[in-house]
């Protein structure tokens, strides 16, 4: 089957893409911009090559927005996806985060896919895609450190900004501290995705972003280096994950989790399950025959 996928937010594009390959499939990650993190893309700002790439393939699967849509910012509602229908390609709408939240979905009759369940509220016929994990990137290693590492948005990112939770964390670890305990934090910052390793290895604890009741693309690569995760999780979301191991909480209440994690034990109870949790909801295998199941 050969597969465009149009797009790369936060890099699962090119996460269902390396996979779709893996699997036997001829895949290909077109975008207009190219991505500060550097994944694994084609980067095509030309109009007319891009409608080449289109042409050739039978699966159109469209993350947030339609080709031309990000060409002529919006100017003109979805052509290329007028295009590819009458063509008679098979089409996927895949939508991750502001594309959807607090906006009117147009009904497009075609598969959907959402990347957290909270997008549901608005994708009526969506249904939840778990974020792939890209297992070629995944290296624990066993830590020996003096000191706890807390890990965190950067609120200052320009994926991440709209969840920032470093005042409450900074307060925590200040407290911490006065108590005599070896703590610091370290915001998550200027990594490229090949270098994410880098990172995770340093990385005790990770608060991950607030504010929309489910977990990020970072938590999920955390709790695959068998880091200890402190997420908000809504009650209808939580339905979704109900053997989900991280550390559910609140803002006000982040200081409790990370005291609980101050702990060796506790932090290794909570990372391994959380390892295994999301090797196994997050199998990026079983994602993309998900995918090629919906293009069938």
């Amino acid at each position: 089957m050969r597969i465009l996928h149009v797009g790369n937010v936060a890099g699962v594009a090119s996460t269902l893409a390396k996979y779709q390959q893996k699997l036997g499939h001829d895949t290909e990650v077109l975008v207009r911009h190219k991505h500060p993190f550097e994944y694994e893309e084609n980067y095509c700002p030309h109009l007319f090559r891009g409608l080449v790439r289109f042409l050739n393939k039978d699966v159109i699967h469209y993350h947030s927005r339609a080709w031309i849509s990000r060409m002529l910012s919006d100017k003109i509602r979805n052509p290329d996806f007028l295009l590819m229908k009458a063509m008679k390609k098979k089409i996927v709408w895949h939508f991750h985060g502001d594309d959807v939240r607090g906006q009117k979905v147009v009904r497009l009759n075609q598969s959907i896919f959402v990347s957290t369940p909270d997008l549901l509220e608005y994708v009526k016929d969506g249904v939840w895609l778990p974020s792939p994990l890209d297992l070629d990137l995944v290296h624990p290693l066993l830590k020996q450190k003096a000191q706890i590492t807390i890990g965190y948005y950067d609120p200052i990112h320009p994926y991440c900004r709209q969840f920032t939770v470093e005042n409450e964390v900074r307060r925590a670890v200040e407290q911490f501290r006065k108590k005599g305990v070896g703590i610091e934090v370290r915001p998550f910052r200027g990594y490229k995705h090949s270098e994410i390793s880098a990172y995770w290895r340093d990385i005790d604890i990770w608060v991950d972003r607030f504010g929309v009741d489910f977990y990020g693309l970072c938590a999920i690569e955390a709790a695959a280096y068998k880091i200890p995760v402190i997420v908000q999780i809504g009650e209808y979301e939580h339905t979704f994950v109900p053997t989900c191991p991280f550390i559910n909480t609140s803002r006000g209440r982040i200081s409790n989790a990370i005291e609980y994690l101050l702990d060796e034990n506790n932090r290794r109870e909570i990372g391994n399950k959380g390892c295994e949790f999301v090797l196994d909801a997050h199998d990026p295998f079983k994602m993309a025959e998900k995918c090629i199941d919906a293009y069938q």
